[in-house]
Formats: structure tokens, sequence, C-alpha cells
């Protein structure tokens, strides 16, 4: 199932469920609600769920988001400046 999804100003760039459903699962849930989709297959297992634990999920991705700092021994950059900085430090062009 692909969802639309705005990028930059444009709309109707169509995603994967899995891949918003993992980066946004609030705003997908929602969506599914006020377009009728709560009944798919593909929703109906978690979407309600997500809907009644709104807290706790945002909870749950945040510190999810803010914990991988590092990926297999190597530091993760947030930004593009900390990418350039840590480019800069390590003497290379990983990022």
């Amino acid at each position: 199932m692909v969802l639309p999804y705005q990028v930059e100003g444009q709309y109707g760039i169509l995603v994967p469920l899995k891949e918003l459903k993992e980066s946004h699962p609030i705003e997908v849930a929602e969506y599914a609600e006020a377009n009728n989709l709560m009944s798919k297959p593909a929703i109906v297992w978690w979407a309600p769920y997500t809907l009644k634990k709104q807290n706790k999920v945002i909870a749950a991705v945040s510190s999810t988001s803010k914990k991988k700092l590092h990926k297999y021994g190597v530091e993760i950059p947030r930004s593009v400046k900390e990418a350039y900085e840590l480019d800069r430090i390590n003497g290379n062009t990983l990022w």
C-alpha cells in the first residue's frame, strides 16, 4: 500500500506505507482515519492502537531518534554541519 506524501511543496509523491509508518506513525494513523482507510488490512492492525497511545508512541519515536548516535562503530551526524565537522575531525569524506 502506498500513500501520497508532500515533500518540499510537491504533493502526490507516493511513498510505501511501511516507510511512512516508521517515520510518521501518528500522522499516518490520523490520515487513515480522516480518509476512511481504517478498514484496510495494512492499517487496521496498528492504526487504532497508535491513535490510542499517541503520547507513548511520540515518546518512543523521540527516544529512538536520539539514541542513534553510532551505527556499526561510526558516529552518525544529525545535521549537515555536523557531518562536515565529523569529516574534518576524521580526515575523510564519509559524509
